[in-house]
């Protein structure tokens, strides 16, 4: 996708449910902000009308589509936000961030999953002190470096698919 805008925040959905989710998360959003909204999802585009700056068609088959469609954000930099997500006050500042790192991600109450160090082998080789990252609020740039962390991120994620049950918080900490 060609990028349309030097900032903006970015939601993917899956499902009627989540989209419907993430137009609530956009609405909460637009009270304190006034850069484009851009929405991808496997819905019609009537459902975010109204909503969304900038909607794109996906095809989806699982509910984690944000690891296939990141890497296809319409901005220069972005913030990712889960359909989940309540906007409480301006966080346009996350942005402020992207002039001196490619990425910056919110750290995770977890540490360590147990039951993932058994059976993914990258990821038990991970000190207990590196933190898990949540992946539902993710500022971004367009880097060549960001590129590679979000292919990389996908390759695990599709490798480990049946392993994590298609969780992407264990591939997306191995590709950090």
């Amino acid at each position: 996708m060609n990028k349309v805008a030097e900032k903006g925040y970015l939601y993917i959905a899956y499902g009627e449910a989540f989209t419907r989710e993430a137009i609530m998360s956009i609405k909460s959003l637009k009270r304190f902000t006034k850069l484009p909204v851009a929405i991808f999802t496997d819905q019609s585009q009537e459902l975010v009308d109204g909503v969304a700056d900038i909607y794109a068609k996906i095809h989806a088959n699982h509910l984690r589509a944000k690891v296939d469609y990141m890497d296809m954000s319409p901005f220069i930099n972005t913030v990712f936000l889960d359909s989940d997500t309540v906007i409480v006050r301006n966080c346009d500042d996350m942005f402020n961030l992207l002039e001196r790192f490619d990425v910056a991600i919110v750290n995770d109450y977890a540490r360590k999953r147990l039951k993932y160090s058994k059976i993914v082998p990258e990821y038990g080789e991970i000190p207990y002190a590196f933190s898990e990252a949540n992946s539902g609020v993710i500022a971004f740039n367009d880097s060549t470096r960001t590129q590679t962390f979000l292919k990389m991120w996908k390759e695990y994620f599709y490798k480990y698919f049946k392993e994590t049950n298609g969780w992407d918080q264990i591939s997306f900490r191995i590709s950090l």
